[in-house]
């Protein structure tokens, strides 16, 4: 399996799917990332510090792949996300707000397996529009009706 078919699974079965044997079939126990909120050290932290929290935040969370890129062993992804704020697990009570936002991802495979990851996507753009007004509503980050082409 080559490197984007290896990133499609990360996004639509582990994600979306919500199946973590995929997940952990793909990364590698040491592999590490920079997201939004800092390192991310080994395949557990990852779990611990970003999966779980996330989706018991966004229990609807969906995550789609608008396009990829490889180069021999590296992949970019752009996507775009989509979830209701229905857990506690952002450090923040349920807003019930329904959150738009996009992001691109970097990821580094060797020997099929996930190695190395960066993220970028404005984390705090999404808290603050999650604890901005009354709860309720639907609110927009960083997110555009189709992807730009400036071709």
């Amino acid at each position: 399996m080559n490197v984007m078919q290896q990133a499609r699974r990360w996004f639509e079965d582990g994600w979306n799917a919500r199946n973590e044997a995929v997940m952990r079939e793909i990364i590698d126990p040491e592999a590490f990332g920079l997201v939004e909120s800092g390192l991310v050290r080994n395949a557990e932290a990852f779990f611990q510090e970003m999966y779980w929290p996330f989706v018991r935040a966004f229990p609807d969370l969906r995550l789609e792949v608008v396009s990829t890129f490889s180069d021999g062993e590296n992949v970019c992804i752009r996507w775009r996300a989509s979830g209701t704020h229905l857990g506690d697990d952002l450090g923040m009570p349920a807003t019930g707000r329904h959150v738009h936002f996009r992001g691109i991802t970097w990821q580094r495979y060797r020997g099929g397996r996930l190695v190395e990851g960066e993220d970028g996507w404005n984390l705090g753009g999404v808290l603050a529009a999650l604890q901005s007004g009354q709860g309720g509503g639907s609110v927009a980050v960083m997110a555009a009706p189709e992807p730009l082409n400036l071709a």
